[in-house]
Formats: C-alpha cells, sequence, structure tokens
C-alpha cells in the first residue's frame, strides 16, 4: 500500500494524473491495465404532456392567421404564421399567457415544438412568397381591387399549366416547357480573398424543364 501512495503521488505530480483516478483504476484491475470506460446509461425522457394539454396547444396553434403561400410550389404543405411572433419563444410565452388568462395548463417547450412540428407550421415568410405587387400592397401602396387581380392572374396561369401538361401527356407532339433563369453567379465565387477584387466571370444559369417527360436541361451561358 505504500508503493501504491508513492506511485499515485509521483503520477500525480508528473503526469498530473488524480490520485482517486489511480486508486479506481488499480481496485478494478488485475493487471494494473485500467478496463475500459462504460458510458453511463442515459434514459430518454418523456414528455409529459396529458392528451387535454396536446389538444390544447393544436387548437391553439389552427386559430392562429396563416398567410396565403402565393408564391410557393402548389404542392407545399406548410402553413406559414403572419409575422407577428419575434421567435418560437415569442410564440409559446404567448400561448403560455393564454392558458393562464383560461385556467389551464401549458406543455413544456419541447412539447408544445412537438405539436409545432406535428401540424408543419413555421414563422417565417419563405422569401419565394414575397413579390413587388404584393410587397406594395402590404404596405398600402396598392389598392385590394389591383392586387386581386394579382391574385387571380396567378391563379389562372397555374391552372392553365396543369390543363396544358395534360395536354402533353396524351400527345407527343405538343411539348410544354417551363424554363428559369439564375441570378448571375460570379465566377469564381469567393468571399474574402486577393482574387476577390480581380475581374470575373458572369455566368448564367438557364434551365428547361418538359412537364411531360420530366426531363431537365441546363445551360450554363458566360
Amino acid at each position: 500500500m505504500k508503493n501504491l501512495t508513492l506511485l499515485a503521488s509521483k503520477c500525480s505530480l508528473q503526469l498530473s494524473i488524480w490520485e482517486k483516478a489511480l486508486y479506481r483504476w488499480l481496485n478494478h484491475s488485475e493487471s494494473g491495465i485500467p478496463s475500459p470506460a462504460k458510458a453511463p446509461k442515459r434514459s430518454r425522457k418523456v414528455l409529459k404532456t396529458t392528451g387535454v394539454q396536446h389538444d390544447q396547444a393544436r387548437d391553439f396553434l389552427q386559430s392562429l392567421c396563416k398567410l396565403p403561400s402565393h408564391y410557393c410550389r402548389s404542392s407545399t404543405s406548410k402553413s406559414y404564421l403572419e409575422p407577428i411572433f419575434v421567435s418560437f419563444e415569442d410564440l409559446y410565452r404567448i400561448y403560455k399567457d393564454h392558458c393562464l388568462s383560461n385556467a389551464g395548463t401549458a406543455p413544456c417547450k419541447k412539447a408544445f415544438h412537438s405539436v409545432f412540428d406535428e401540424l408543419n407550421s413555421a414563422l417565417f415568410r419563405p422569401k419565394k412568397d414575397q413579390c413587388d405587387v404584393c410587397c406594395a400592397f402590404e404596405n398600402q401602396n396598392l389598392t385590394k381591387d389591383v392586387s386581386d387581380n394579382h391574385i387571380q392572374r396567378k391563379a389562372d396561369a397555374r391552372l392553365s399549366k396543369v390543363q396544358d401538361k395534360l395536354v402533353a401527356e396524351n400527345d407527343e407532339s405538343v411539348k410544354v416547357l417551363t424554363m428559369d433563369l439564375q441570378a448571375v453567379l460570379s465566377s469564381p465565387r469567393l468571399q474574402a480573398s486577393a482574387m476577390y477584387y480581380k475581374t470575373k466571370l458572369a455566368c448564367h444559369n438557364f434551365t428547361i424543364y418538359d412537364l411531360a417527360t420530366k426531363r431537365c436541361n441546363m445551360l450554363l451561358l458566360a
């Protein structure tokens, strides 16, 4: 035991190893080599929420005003809340106040977030949703008639696209193509370098998509 104490003292001074760690390793090993450390078992935390709390949170989220997904793809399933909440913490704080005013009990934030994800909701409007006409109407620079006409033209264009796609699928002589031109990209694209200030090559990414055959061609123009 005296030799063990002396060894522990020397290792503690020279290798910066705690004496308690050395004693623990040697006591659990016959050869002097410590056995592999066992990771502690972590128990999965169960979200403490009742069926009533879940239904109340769901009803609250469904009652909030949603934004129309104007220029997102027609297949999108997300529902975007109006931009009155700064963050999810702000939304959860308002819900807790709502529960207190109605003599209810709010679930934990993690359980509330689970209900939020279950409804496939989002706080912020995607950038695709914004266009010049919509932003002008929101800032009260356009009349409601102009905005309604703008929305109707969007719906008519989408309906016409669906009808033309059906025709192209049944008639091989008809081609229905959609085209998209990406914003100008500079090559090389560098954030901070001596090359950043050099003359760059302006590149255009032009894409053509066949709605019937689902074939896509991409052209890189410079």
